[in-house]
């Protein structure tokens, strides 16, 4: 099970229109396998000297442009499902979702990539080439506290979470000791085979 498998369950699932990617680099990767009617692709385009999305532009740009009503899409336009997978640092993710809660819908989901680093040397804040997931589980904790949300354990920790507020009792950490210690808990990490269940009950 990888992130491309269970956006598409969740689209399947709730008969999901509206489909918005931040941080899609190769489309052929993910954005294009999503079977969405609608979509929107988010990208910088640093990995490209023509970039093909077609919003060319750091997530920063585009959500400050589309709340002004300089792109597009309607400033108050909402969607089903928002994937973010751009830069991976606490501050920028912690951003992303913030600005995603404001254009999901209600009973959306809100779905985050590399949330579970193995090693520490997975989640140093600056990328050192290889494997890199970055500080993302920084800002998930903050997130999971708040909402109701897990984590599938596949795929470097595929994040989901919900539009629906519920208080948890996690103790959040920026240490990643304390956090290798208590992951499961922290990220309410569940089981692939688990992740249908959890979505259809999501709500």
């Amino acid at each position: 099970m990888n992130r491309t498998i269970i956006l598409n369950k969740i689209i399947e699932t709730y008969g999901f229109e509206k489909y918005l990617e931040i941080g899609v680099c190769n489309p052929a990767t993910n954005f294009n396998k999503i079977h969405c009617p609608i979509k929107h692709g988010v990208d910088n385009g640093l990995e490209y000297r023509k970039n093909p999305v077609k919003y060319p532009m750091t997530s920063d740009e585009f959500f400050t442009r589309l709340n002004h009503g300089d792109l597009d899409i309607a400033k108050n336009y909402k969607w089903d499902v928002i994937f973010i997978d751009g830069l991976h640092t606490a501050e920028q993710v912690e951003r992303d979702v913030k600005n995603a809660i404001k254009h999901i819908k209600r009973k959306g989901f809100i779905v985050l990539h590399d949330c579970n680093p193995p090693t520490f040397e997975h989640q140093t804040e600056a990328n050192n080439g290889g494997a890199w997931n970055g500080t993302v589980w920084k800002a998930w904790l903050k997130f999971r506290e708040q909402y109701k949300s897990c984590t599938i354990d596949c795929d470097w920790g595929v994040g989901i979470m919900t539009t629906k507020l519920e208080q948890t009792d996690i103790k959040i950490t920026d240490d990643y000791n304390a956090f290798d210690k208590d992951r499961k808990s922290l990220l309410n990490l569940i089981e692939p085979s688990q992740f249908e269940h959890w979505i259809e009950k999501a709500y």
